[in-house]
């Protein structure tokens, strides 16, 4: 019977697939993250200030945590009593249209300090009296200030200063 020639093993070369390399992850200064942190947080209290105004000034507590000195808690206070006293109220919200900084002090006294230029967009809010009638637009749309912030050893920031600039942006 005939024989039949069995195959012969081939070889395969195998080259090792390339293993991925990751790429570096990015490592941002204290600096960097101090004012990531600082500029998170002007978004939250930007955010709080419309909830409050569309409220009538309503639920005004929601703001001191953003407050760092006492001046700026009783100021708020008075601000938001006065507006739920005369009945006026918002609708729509502020949002924040740049965001920049101006300084920042990793020494400052009681921790790292940064103050940020923000250019705020009150386009989309709508002031109302007590009566539901609009006021004409008498403030202006795009106003830039200035919010100074500080980290506390808790790792919260808290607003020392917010000063309008007189620009519009």
């Amino acid at each position: 019977s005939p024989t039949v020639a069995s195959p012969t093993p081939t070889e395969v070369a195998t080259t090792p697939s390339p293993t991925a390399t990751p790429s570096p992850t990015p490592t941002l200064t204290e600096e960097e993250v101090h004012v990531a942190e600082a500029t998170e947080t002007l978004k939250g209290y930007i955010a709080t200030q419309s909830t409050i105004g569309n409220s009538g000034g309503a639920g005004r507590e929601a703001i001191q945590p953003f407050l760092g000195t006492v001046d700026l808690q009783a100021d708020y206070q008075e601000l938001w009593a006065s507006v739920r006293a005369a009945g006026g109220y918002t609708t729509g919200a502020i949002s924040i249209a740049e965001v920049s900084t101006v300084s920042y002090d990793p020494e400052h006294t009681g921790g790292p300090a940064t103050t940020l230029r923000a250019c705020l967009d009150h386009t989309l809010v709508t002031q109302f009296d007590s009566a539901g009638t609009a006021f004409p637009e008498a403030q202006v749309l795009r106003p830039v200030g200035l919010y100074t912030w500080q980290r506390s050893v808790d790792g919260t920031w808290k607003l020392l200063e917010e000063a309008p600039t007189g620009e519009s942006c």
